[in-house]
């Protein structure tokens, strides 16, 4: 079985956990035997080697509270840790507080550069060695494996790819110190253009110019500039730190992207009818992300799309399995640095509905990606058949 399979099928076994409510009391014993024993798998280290695996492992300092880790990941041949997996109960937020600095100290106070966060359905990978904030040390994003797939998650061959360098062959390849150099330099480099490009000089603006054999104006090109997009890594970043208009303006974008008749303009125009974007949201996510701090976050939106969107409705998963809310868009902006945008709402979600799944012989079918509808057929919708465009 390969990574990706076997994520996968973590994936499943997640999922039957939640649908059952066993996940509520789910105790750090019983997590690790089902979901984290399975990863540690999965990567390829065999649990049953001492030389290899070994649990409850305690290093030569403490740090706080903390005198031992979870588990301690070894190349053959070496004496030291080559990672450290920290699992917590799956109910445990990774990313806030005491436990998770006391963590990378532990790490860090043993010499062991990487450390893993997991609580069974979401996995960190943090660098101890990095003097930056904690925040900034996470080598990528978090991959939250009950969401693989999704459009609120990472895809399966992502998730696989960058697992994959913490098996013991990309280890011994030094492959996450690679990862981290290739993006530290990648980063470097677009901020250093970044910064050159929020007032072009004269001559970088002449020396465009000159490439493009003077068939625009300096100002021309010197505007262009400001509004270019970098990447960094395998991620497109907005290089201007300013809000979108949730606006819609549909005459002057159609008349400057597309020409009169063509298919783009006709796809445009259809654009500026869905003013609503309906996004699929867990319980959890719903109650503290949308209600209580008024956005949603790491959605895949297609940036010509994005001036259109006035409204932003959420359809929550089961057991509700409905749209029961809904919000007026503020800004939408990039969500670090993933490719991906966070939607702020100017006032806080309105009730709607509720307006159902549709109904089919298989069931009930629910929003899985983000989707697009006016706000008039969201208004008068007695279930998602009713306002769901494709």
């Amino acid at each position: 079985m390969d990574l990706k399979e076997a994520l996968l099928n973590l994936q499943s076994r997640i999922e039957k956990y939640q649908g059952s409510g066993q996940t509520a009391d789910m105790t750090e014993t019983e997590t690790r035997r089902l979901l984290v024993d399975p990863l540690v798998q999965a990567l390829g280290w065999d649990t049953e080697k001492l030389e290899c695996v070994r649990q409850g492992w305690r290093g030569a300092k403490s740090a706080g509270d903390q005198r031992e880790a979870d588990y301690a990941l070894f190349v053959e041949g070496q004496k030291k840790p080559a990672v450290l997996v920290e699992a917590k109960r799956f109910r445990t937020v990774l990313d806030r507080g005491q436990p998770l600095t006391q963590t990378l100290t532990y790490a860090f106070l043993n010499g062991v550069e990487w450390c893993v966060l997991t609580n069974g359905r979401s996995v960190t990978v943090y660098d101890a060695f990095s003097r930056d904030s904690v925040k900034d040390r996470l080598l990528f994003e978090a991959i939250e494996l009950d969401r693989l797939d999704s459009a609120e998650g990472v895809s399966s061959d992502r998730a696989a790819a960058l697992l994959a360098m913490f098996t013991p062959e990309g280890l011994r390849a030094n492959r996450p110190a690679d990862f981290r150099e290739s993006h530290r330099l990648k980063a470097d480099v677009v901020s250093c253009v970044e910064e050159m490009l929020r007032k072009p000089s004269p001559p970088l603006v002449k020396l465009v110019a000159k490439a493009l054999e003077d068939r625009y104006g300096l100002p021309q090109i010197g505007d262009c500039l400001k509004g270019l997009r970098l990447l960094r890594g395998d991620t497109q970043l907005p290089l201007r730190r300013g809000r979108h208009k949730a606006t819609p303006e549909p005459d002057r974008v159609i008349k400057r992207r597309a020409r009169r008749g063509s298919k783009q303009a006709e796809r445009l125009e259809h654009w500026a009818k869905l003013d609503t974007i309906i996004c699929p949201a867990r319980e959890g996510g719903f109650k503290e992300e949308f209600l209580a701090r008024k956005r949603w976050f790491a959605i895949r939106i297609n940036p010509d799309r994005i001036p259109y969107i006035k409204y932003i409705a959420v359809y929550r998963t089961r057991p509700v399995a409905a749209i029961t809310h809904y919000g007026k868009v503020e800004a939408i902006e990039p969500w670090e640095n993933s490719g991906k945008y966070i939607v702020k709402l100017k006032y806080r979600a309105k009730e709607i509905g509720p307006i159902p799944g549709s109904r089919s012989k298989k069931g009930a079918k629910g929003v899985q990606a983000p989707r697009f509808t006016s706000f008039e057929a969201l208004s008068s919708a007695k279930t998602l058949d009713d306002c769901v465009a494709e």
